[in-house]
């Protein structure tokens, strides 16, 4: 796993890479909040608490790139 942390401009952005399983983007949304159940919330705090989340593969070695962003 690679971490990447920078802070500009009163921006804060947080790059995560590894090279787990190949993610698939459109399948990772949070849970409807009325399904209770265990998990799957995670989703969901990350696009409360972030102003922008971008998730991106990579078909050549299979890198996951989850791009955090905050305004402050």
């Amino acid at each position: 796993m690679k971490v990447l942390i920078n802070y500009q401009d009163k921006t804060l952005n947080i790059e995560l890479f590894d090279k787990g399983t190949a993610a698939i983007p459109e399948n990772i949304k949070p849970r409807n909040l009325d399904d209770i159940k265990a998990g799957g919330l995670g989703t969901f705090f990350i696009g409360q608490i972030m102003d922008e989340v971008v998730f991106k593969t990579s078909k050549i070695d299979w890198v996951n790139h989850l791009i955090l962003i905050k305004k402050f």
